[in-house]
This record gives structure tokens, C-alpha cells and sequence, in this order.
């Protein structure tokens, strides 16, 4: 029996063409926040902080604009569910120096 392999390579192309979608699904889904945000008289800006992890993207944003609050949502999981998925709220709880709000 004819042994063999097969492989695939990422090509710079295909890797470029990927960040390149990301980012527009990023910025269409801030641009639909930031509308509903104006619609509703609230001054809104958005920031895309691409391939970092939530919580110390979130972080590190707050402390560089300034910012003397954090709201952030929670899913209001719990237990082991908390534990297995793990919590970007939580993380930012934890590890935050200026005050977070939870809303849930």
C-alpha cells in the first residue's frame, strides 16, 4: 500500500486576505454600535484592537485613553460553565486598576 502525505501551506496572500476581512467585519460591526450609540445621544468611539486577547486589550485601551470607568456585560454564567469558558469580565475584574461596571 502507497504510503504519501499532503500538505497545505499558508501563503502570505491568503494570510493578508484574512486579516483584511477581519478587520472590515470589525469595523462594520463598531460602525452599527457607534450608530445605534449616536441614535441614542450618547458619544461613542470605537476601537479595533485586532489579535490581542479581550481583557488585556480592554485594559490596556482604558489606561491609554484615560478612561475612569468600565462597563463591561456578563452572561451571568457560573461554576464550572465560568470555569470552562472562562470570563473576559472577570479577568478585566481582576486585573483592573480603574473601576468596572457589570451589568447583566
Amino acid at each position: 500500500m502507497p504510503t504519501g502525505t499532503a500538505a497545505w501551506v499558508v501563503t502570505p496572500a491568503q494570510i493578508a486576505g484574512y486579516a483584511a476581512g477581519r478587520k472590515q467585519e470589525a469595523e462594520g460591526l463598531l460602525a452599527s454600535v457607534k450608530a445605534t450609540a449616536q441614535d441614542m445621544g450618547i458619544e461613542a468611539r470605537t476601537v479595533h484592537v485586532p489579535d490581542a486577547r479581550a481583557a488585556a486589550a480592554i485594559l490596556e485601551t482604558a489606561q491609554q485613553a484615560g478612561c475612569n470607568l468600565i462597563v463591561m456585560a456578563s452572561h451571568g454564567r457560573r461554576g464550572v460553565k465560568r470555569l470552562l469558558l472562562g470570563s473576559q469580565t472577570a479577568e478585566v475584574l481582576a486585573n483592573s486598576q480603574i473601576p468596572v461596571l457589570v451589568v447583566r
